[in-house]
Parts: structure tokens; sequence; C-alpha cells
């Protein structure tokens, strides 16, 4: 990315998608923890990709999208409250109209779920 000052900022437009397998709500249920809101641990199948401008701001960058596929482990829990915690971890095949690499993944959340 290129950059003429320290104020140009940007938002871009990104997808996201991931097929998740959850394996083990019922040793979570024997042990009387809660499994509500998916709070398991899971394997999956993760991708994502951006707009290489941003929809908002100036930043100018030399790319015109930028992407990730790849195989990652991972954890969410749902508490009573609606607290919502996930963590995700692997290592992808990342890609953009100018490279292509190996590179980890790595996701935090945070989040409140509404609702029941």
């Amino acid at each position: 990315m290129k950059s003429n000052n320290d104020e140009d900022y940007g938002v871009f437009l990104t997808f996201e998608g991931a097929y998740r397998y959850y394996y083990n709500f019922e040793k979570r249920a024997n042990k009387g923890k809660n499994t509500s809101g998916n709070s398991a641990n899971y394997l999956a199948m993760t991708t994502y990709i951006a707009h290489g401008d941003p929809i908002l701001g100036d930043l100018d960058t030399d790319i015109d999208y930028v992407g990730q596929v790849g195989p990652v482990w991972g954890f969410q829990r749902t508490y009573n409250s609606g607290f919502n915690l996930g963590l995700e971890l692997g290592v992808g095949y990342a890609f953009n109209d100018n490279d292509q690499s190996m590179a980890p993944i790595v996701n935090f959340r945070l989040g409140w779920a509404f609702g029941k």
C-alpha cells in the first residue's frame, strides 16, 4: 500500500465464508457445559476476499483484490449474558492480483448475541 501521509485511511468491502464441523458438542454437554449458540470447538475451511480499493477513505493500494483460503481450527463460546468469543487458527493460501503465498490465518472475534 502506498500512503502520501499519515492521515490516509480506508474502509474496504470484504466477503468471508466458512464451512464448520463442530466436533465436541456431546463432550461439552456431558460435562454440564453450555452448548447454546454453537458453543463448541470446530474444524473449518474458510475463505476471505476483499476489493483493493476502499469504499470510504482515500488510502491508495497497488492491488485490485486480496484473498485467502485455508483450513482452520477454532472455538466459539456464547455465554448466558450474550457475550460471544471466538478464535480461529490455521494456514492458508493467500493471493492478490500481483502475488501469492502461504500465510497464517488468525481470527479473533468479540461480539454480542441478541435473542435466544
